[in-house]
Parts: structure tokens; sequence; C-alpha cells
């Protein structure tokens, strides 16, 4: 899906960090069931910490 690898590219640019890969839960369309995990800091944030993120 190259509209994908091109949204990643953007929020990359954006200031986005990639987290990693997890998998949707439920069922979906063959080959669409990956998801990249992206996080950003926001101004003022002290941190940015997965764990109160879920």
């Amino acid at each position: 899906m190259a509209s994908a690898e091109q949204a990643r590219r953007a929020y990359l640019k954006w200031g986005f960090v990639e987290l990693g890969v997890t998998r949707f839960a439920k069922p979906v369309k063959a080959d669409l069931a990956g998801m990249i995990v992206l996080a950003k800091q926001l101004d003022g944030a002290s941190s940015f910490c997965p764990s109160h993120h879920s």
C-alpha cells in the first residue's frame, strides 16, 4: 500500500516517532492487520510514557 508508506513518512517528517508494530485485535481484510504505532510529544508535556496511553 503505497499510500500507507507515504502517510508513515509524512508523520515521521512532522516529528512523530515509531514505537513499534502491533496487529488489530479484530479480524480485518488480508494484509491490513499490521499497524504501526506512532507517538509525538506535545509542547508542555514532561515526557511520553506509552504505558499511560493504552
